[in-house]
């Protein structure tokens, strides 16, 4: 057959249409391609979510293990995720699932995905705090702090690609930027899961906020001097509390079972802002609420100077451990204090609300030279000396063993700190 020479010329002519026409026109008629792929394939342009504001404020925690935590979806999931295009179904999803299933998330329409990402892939809208919180609470599984054997590894170049992993729990990061100038999205993948966990995690919104904003991963809303005793509020208000006041040590003291730290923490100190050589200076090693503690055990020293022999004998060889440990930033030699004294064997603890909360006053209050105990406040310490010294001392071990090393310390990725708005992926093209 004869070629048409007239049909072929109105076939280019048709071609070349989007070579001429303006950048205004091609990017309203990607606009129309962009509406009507949505009204077919409505995954194509869309993402669902969970965000931070999903996520219950209540005492109840962020993971719900049902009536029987030992059947929840969390212990019967046996690998760290599942890998596939929605593999955070298996992760976020189960982890935090009284936010998955909110009635909030579940009413929100989905949100409308970037021009950046993939028409062809699913991606979850999530934010930094989930994020961040998913990394802190998969690890809190671990029973202690990192060794040289298992420390944090943070990778890449912290501009357009990093990541953070610790153990099986594993966050990347990567910037996508715009073709055409517009704002860069951040993409993120996630790994880990409470596989294995001994005892259903409780950790609140507030708690887990808290935490990644720099607090000690010690910390609790409230603790527990024993099982029996009210619930009494944690020392810390604001950061400050957390890096200059001695008060939540004592707390780490009477709360034994608040040594079942996360085994990361989130310090919220910039880089460079302190010798990054000895890891014992700055927040990291908590110098200053340390140094308070011995303040006010020495303001208890001077107002029992008068006691008996044995009493005075207690608030040195505390005096003289806590600033071993201080000053020699570990734990190790503090039994060589206290052997063959009061101190040596377990203290029980058997303070009232009252007390705990008198105590932690004591610990939280600035100490000057010119500082002197009461009367009335050295009548309520003649009952509970000892067990005050005991508090002051395990909580300060407790401590000194958490942060002796800083293989669990993390910097906040700055790729997280300048975007809120984070898309996962699948790890389907892995």
């Amino acid at each position: 057959m004869a070629l048409d020479w007239g049909m072929a010329a109105v076939i280019v002519a048709i071609a070349i249409i989007p070579l001429m026409i303006s950048s205004t026109a091609a990017d309203f008629l990607q606009a129309v391609g962009r509406r009507l792929r949505g009204l077919i394939w409505p995954k194509t342009t869309q993402c669902e979510s969970v965000l931070w504001s999903d996520f219950p404020s209540d005492k109840d925690g962020i993971h719900d293990c049902g009536a029987i935590p030992a059947e929840c979806l969390h212990r019967s999931n046996r690998g760290t995720h599942i890998m596939a295009s929605e593999c955070w179904h298996s992760t976020v999803a189960i982890m935090f699932n009284r936010a998955w299933n909110s009635p909030a998330r579940r009413a929100r329409r989905p949100f409308r995905k970037p021009l950046q990402l993939d028409p062809n892939k699913t991606y979850l809208r999530t934010d930094t705090m989930t994020v961040l919180a998913f990394f802190a609470y998969a690890t809190s599984k671990f029973e202690s702090s990192p060794s040289s054997d298992h420390s944090l590894v943070t990778f890449g170049d912290s501009i357009s690609v990093c990541g953070m992993k610790f153990k099986d729990v594993e966050l990347e990061l990567e910037e996508v930027s715009d073709p055409k100038g517009g704002k860069a999205v951040l993409v993120a993948h996630l790994k880990g899961s409470l596989l294995e966990i001994k005892a259903p995690i409780k950790l609140t919104k507030n708690e887990i906020q808290k935490i990644t904003e720099g607090y000690p991963p010690l910390y609790r809303d409230t603790f527990q001097v024993r099982p029996s005793a009210p619930p009494t509020r944690y020392p810390i208000r604001d950061l400050r509390d957390a890096q200059v006041r001695g008060a939540w040590i004592i707390a780490v003291g009477m709360a034994g079972s608040i040594d079942m730290a996360m085994p990361i923490y989130f310090d919220p100190l910039p880089l460079g802002s302190y010798d990054e050589v000895d890891p014992c200076n700055g927040f990291g090693k908590p110098n200053n609420p340390i140094t308070r503690v011995i303040q006010t055990l020495k303001l208890i020293k001077t107002a029992f100077s008068s006691a008996p022999a044995n009493d005075k004998q207690n608030i040195q060889v505390v005096i003289d451990a806590i600033t071993n440990m201080h000053g020699t930033r570990t734990e190790s030699n503090v039994y060589s204090f206290i052997v063959g004294t009061d101190l040596h064997n377990v203290v029980p603890i058997t303070l009232s609300g009252q007390q705990c909360d008198f105590i932690i006053g004591l610990f939280k209050t600035n100490v000057t030279e010119k500082s002197i105990l009461s009367p009335a406040e050295k009548t309520q310490l003649d009952h509970i000396l000892l067990q005050v010294l005991y508090v002051a001392l395990w909580g300060t071990i407790r401590v000194v063993r958490y942060y002796k090393n800083n293989y669990n310390r993390i910097r906040i990725p700055d790729l997280l700190k300048k975007h809120n708005a984070i898309y996962l992926k699948g790890c389907d093209d892995e």
